[in-house]
């Protein structure tokens, strides 16, 4: 059974190299599910553009190609565009498969859940299959909105079954070199950003146990 969990959020994920913002929102057992070997996938909400620039014939075409590509990689996700004399969104809700493996069709990014031993797992978030794909239609459009292969990120974690490891990131908003999280049936957000973060891929060890 498809189970889904919520990737809200985002700011310029797929455009502009970096998020300004990106969170994730997933539960314990969505990740013992994922592990398992079930068919998960997230849910996500992007919102990606520019403001304080004209928005003249050029940029309309520009933003037009930009469309067509998402849809390409999106091909069930709902795009809604808005253009007004000085900026544009795009605003994209759709689908990213949670996996152990790396998908080779779909979207350009998925969640990775990988096996550390025993019940523990790695959960982060990486380029998919199709993003190298991706990201040469993008660059192919304009250079300047070449899309990074590792996003900073927010993760919105709740459960009731488990710990959660990470290090070098805030956890409700306080700096953590190290921290061991037990879960406890409130959501609890673990936030990685910049630095590190932008070279590979954001995440950290749950232990089911």
């Amino acid at each position: 059974m498809k189970k889904t969990f919520v990737l809200a959020g985002l700011v310029s994920l797929l455009v502009g190299c970096q998020a300004e913002e990106l969170e994730v929102s997933i539960s314990s057992e969505q990740m013992i599910s994922a592990a398992s070997g079930e068919s998960e996938y997230v849910e996500f909400e992007a919102e990606i553009g520019e403001s304080m620039s004209d928005v003249d014939d050029e940029k309309r075409a520009t933003i037009k190609a930009i469309e067509i590509v998402l849809g390409k990689y999106f091909p069930d996700a709902d795009i809604e565009t808005k253009i007004s004399s000085d900026s544009y969104r795009i605003e994209i809700e759709g689908e990213l498969a949670l996996s152990s493996s790396i998908p080779r069709s779909g979207a350009p990014w998925f969640v990775e859940v990988m096996p550390q031993g025993g019940n523990n797992h790695l959960v982060r978030l990486m380029p998919s299959g199709t993003f190298s794909a991706f990201k040469s239609e993008m660059a192919d459009i304009n250079f300047m909105i070449t899309p990074d292969e590792f996003q900073g990120v927010d993760f919105s974690i709740r459960g009731s079954i488990g710990t959660v490891t990470f290090g070098g990131a805030y956890l409700n908003g306080e700096p953590r070199a190290f921290s061991v999280l037990e879960l406890d049936g409130e959501r609890h957000r673990v936030s990685f950003k910049e630095g590190i973060w932008t070279k590979t891929g954001a995440g950290f060890l749950f232990s089911s146990e």
